[in-house]
């Protein structure tokens, strides 16, 4: 695994922890909090496995999977 992955993917379960306690709060306002939290959480992680399988914005994605 790349270090760089590694370390994105660290910050995005450190993200998505934060996320899952702010989305169970009662208040609205810390609730989407978490929400906006949650989705950047998962865009950082999205991100680390396209770096991890080597796809950059000049290479077309049809040709890869998901094994």
């Amino acid at each position: 695994m790349k270090p760089e992955v590694f370390q994105s993917l660290m910050i995005g379960k450190v993200l998505l922890n934060q996320a899952h306690t702010l989305c169970l709060s009662k208040d609205g306002h810390e609730a989407s909090s978490g929400l906006v939290i949650l989705q950047d959480a998962l865009e950082l992680i999205f991100l680390s496995l396209l770096i991890e399988k080597g796809v950059d914005e000049y290479k077309t994605i049809e040709g890869f999977s998901f094994d």
